[in-house]
């Protein structure tokens, strides 16, 4: 029988425009991507984890992360990353550090 879901029409679309009822043409496409890899912390305490983080937005501005966490339980973490974004304008590229730390008690 037909699949209540719809599921059918998946495999017979011809391309992926078809799957979305909103089509504003104002909306693009972003990508989100991020690789890190976990390491033993500290005296074998808790995790640490360095990382890359590179986005590219709607209209077309690109950001890319780098940062280090380190949790050292479910309680208590900390993360220092710095930033740098650059719009696709001529406006010059932004830059930052961020430090967060995180304790539940």
């Amino acid at each position: 029988g037909r699949a209540a879901s719809g599921v059918d029409q998946l495999w017979t679309l011809n391309d992926t425009r078809q799957l979305t009822a909103h089509r504003d043409p104002t909306l693009g496409l972003s990508l989100d991507a991020e690789l890190g890899y976990v390491l033993d912390g500290p005296r074998g305490k808790g995790k640490q984890t360095p990382y890359l983080a590179l986005s590219r937005g709607n209209a077309g501005e690109r950001t890319m992360r780098v940062g280090w966490r380190i949790a050292w339980s479910r309680e208590s973490a900390l993360a220092i990353e710095g930033l740098q974004r650059q719009a696709i304008n001529n406006n010059p590229a932004e830059q930052g550090i961020a430090i967060r730390a995180a304790a539940r008690w």
